[in-house]
């Protein structure tokens, strides 16, 4: 089926509606913006996600490109994984994005890459265990883009946070220190929404500022 681009902004509106109904996450419109202008800067051929829950950034992303982009993308609840699929064929689109429904950590293991981007959108508690192989999994000059690494504001913050949230906010801490640190990658922290990281993979230098303000 060729590419629409006037239908496939119908069904993301529509996609978007059924997840605020139901209180699915989904990026938010300015940072789904912005993932859109970094795909048409970028015009990566491969993609890899980590999360899909029903399918919106996927097709986005997808759609910024035209459908000239293979996507995999994971997720591992099966409802979720069911219901992407089946925006994904409506959107005509399922002969470009391949939904995996699984653990995220297991099927990275089982990946080859390289791939030219990689957009971080799932359990956030889990970035840090995520990072190391998204890595190696990306191309040299790939882009890795990871979302809500700000959560609520409580990973910018030195201040004391609720118990339930402390291990998950301690861990996205210690993600944010280590990808702005690693040498492998040119990082920015976007104060956007609940926060963006853009990082471009590179052979070495300095790490990037910290923040960049909206």
């Amino acid at each position: 089926m060729p590419f629409d681009e006037g239908r496939l902004t119908l069904l993301l509106d529509g996609v978007r509606r059924e997840a605020a109904g139901e209180s699915i996450p989904v990026i938010r419109l300015r940072s789904d913006r912005l993932l859109c202008l970094l795909c048409r800067l970028k015009a990566p051929r491969s993609i890899l996600e980590i999360g899909s829950a029903i399918g919106y950034s996927a097709l986005s992303m997808w759609g910024a490109l035209e459908g000239k982009a293979d996507i995999t993308t994971i997720e591992r609840d099966p409802d979720m994984a069911r219901r992407a699929r089946e925006n994904i064929r409506t959107a005509g689109a399922d002969g470009d994005i391949r939904v995996i429904e699984d653990d995220a950590a297991a099927v990275l293991d089982c990946l080859s890459g390289p791939y030219d981007m990689i957009f971080m959108d799932a359990a956030k508690g889990q970035y840090p265990i995520f990072l190391p192989r998204c890595i190696e999994l990306l191309a040299e000059g790939g882009l890795l883009v990871c979302d809500d690494v700000l959560y609520r504001g409580l990973a910018a913050q030195t201040d004391e946070v609720p118990h339930k949230m402390r291990t998950m906010v301690t861990r996205l801490r210690d993600f944010r220190a280590d990808i702005v640190k690693d040498k492998r990658l040119y990082t920015a922290l976007v104060d956007i929404e609940d926060g963006l990281s853009v990082s471009i993979k590179q052979g070495g230098g300095r790490a990037a500022p910290e923040e960049v303000k909206r």
